[in-house]
């Protein structure tokens, strides 16, 4: 057997083999190199925006909170301070004995009507003129 088994070496060894052309592949490098290339680049894309819109979520969580902090501010603001065109009452009397003479009143029968100090009367006159919901008929003089 042994001498079989020289006998096939020394018989390859004298046949010469035809020339086989080598097959040309792409390398890998060639195939997936630009799709690769694109997607990290799209990554490195979505990455930056995501890191943008993440910017942009912590400052409007501080404009939130600061603009919290300035509506509470007006809101304690409001509640501290007696603002005269605010409804304080004395408005919807004045607007109701209004309505009740409707062929108006003077200030004098107003404030006696009312039972409201003039200057008040006047105010809440001013604020319903300006918001027209009344309207100022000027009396000739005899």
């Amino acid at each position: 057997m042994i001498a079989e088994n020289e006998n096939l070496t020394q018989r390859t060894d004298n046949v010469s083999l035809p020339a086989v052309e080598p097959i040309l592949r792409p390398s890998v490098d060639t195939i997936l190199g630009p799709a690769l290339e694109q997607l990290n680049k799209s990554i490195r894309n979505v990455s930056d925006k995501y890191e943008k819109l993440n910017d942009l979520d912590g400052t409007l969580i501080d404009f939130n909170r600061s603009f919290g902090s300035f509506l509470f501010g007006l809101q304690a603001n409001n509640e501290t301070i007696h603002w005269k065109h605010v409804e304080n009452g004395y408005t919807q009397k004045v607007l109701e004995a209004l309505i009740a003479h409707p062929n108006g009143l003077s200030r004098k029968d107003l404030v006696k009507a009312t039972d409201i100090p003039q200057p008040k009367v006047i105010d809440c006159l001013q604020v319903l003129n300006r918001s027209k919901v009344i309207t100022t008929i000027k009396v000739p003089t005899c």
